[in-house]
């Protein structure tokens, strides 16, 4: 069902442009999703202030620290690849960029399993 909503023909007939309008405006509705649940499960598991150390919250400080950082890198490179696509021949992608997301992307993920294993041992440890 995705690629058939994707790859569906444009009015104008530029599936490329309509396949990555729509690509962009499914990519921004999962952002607003997983921004949305990490401010909710952020409340949640602050409610307990036991299960809260400062483990934690160093560990929430730094995945914060790198999601700012991920999206301000990822806006960059969307805007370069804007600005570019006014030209007849874009230049290639910065390719520093594009390592640097794969690697925040990585350490982020690395920081969400760190509070999740910090947050249940210290669950466990004050029940």
């Amino acid at each position: 069902m995705f690629g058939a909503v994707l790859t569906r023909q444009a009015p104008d007939g530029d599936w490329q442009g309509a396949y990555w309008g729509r690509f962009r405006g499914i990519a921004t509705w999962a952002v607003w999703a997983m921004v949305l649940s990490g401010v909710a499960l952020l409340f949640d598991r602050l409610s307990y202030p036991r299960a809260a150390s400062t483990l934690y919250l160093g560990f929430l400080g730094g995945k914060i620290g790198v999601a700012l950082a991920l999206f301000s890198v990822s806006l960059s490179v969307a805007r370069r690849a804007s600005l570019s696509s006014l030209s007849e021949t874009p230049p290639p992608p910065n390719r520093r960029s594009l390592q640097l997301l794969v690697w925040l992307g990585t350490l982020l993920f690395v920081l969400g399993a760190a509070l999740t294993v910090t947050y249940e041992r210290e669950l466990r440890l004050t029940s």
